[in-house]
């Protein structure tokens, strides 16, 4: 857990990597580990709307597959990743939109990190510094905007002060 909710549910995590970090008894001392093996770091964050289960269900799979040797070793030789699979798990509880203890969208206050499950996530993000980062959401088709219409997936570029020489070879 990277801490709890407003109503006091646990943010989980799940981290994968080869390096070894039985070792580590705090979050702090493994992400310190993550980071001195110096391979790519993928953060993976999923359901900060609790009313779009799909995107949570997805990391939750994603987890599975990376815990089989075919799959997951084979990326883990590369890179690290950590899941976050449901950030606003007082809202998936709800089954709402929004953060329920202050009825704001998550996606809204990433800059502001008024909520606790927001300032998690930053919390979390820093302390591995990842070169990567992945949302997991949740589409509706909506055949009236032709944009939306049978999307699965979208993806948005950009780089950060995290991107190095490495992270433009994946």
């Amino acid at each position: 857990s990277v801490g709890k909710s407003a109503d006091g549910r646990d943010i989980p995590i799940v981290i994968f990597s080869l390096t070894d970090l039985s070792g580590a008894k705090t979050l702090e001392e493994a992400a310190a580990l993550i980071r001195a093996n110096e391979k790519l770091t993928v953060h993976y964050q999923a359901q900060i709307h609790g009313n779009e289960p799909a995107g949570g269900e997805a990391a939750l799979a994603t987890i599975g597959r990376l815990d089989t040797p075919a799959y997951g070793d084979r990326l883990l030789e590369k890179m690290n990743i950590y899941v976050l699979p449901r950030l606003n798990p007082d809202g998936s509880h709800d089954y709402i939109r929004v953060v329920p203890s202050t009825k704001l969208n998550g996606n809204r206050d990433y800059l502001m990190a008024r909520t606790v499950e927001i300032q998690a996530q930053h919390y979390v993000y820093n302390l591995f510094m990842p070169e990567l980062a992945i949302d997991g959401h949740e589409y509706t088709v909506d055949l009236a905007n032709n944009n939306m219409a049978y999307k699965d997936m979208m993806m948005a570029g950009g780089y950060n002060g995290n991107s190095g020489a490495e992270f433009a070879k994946f």
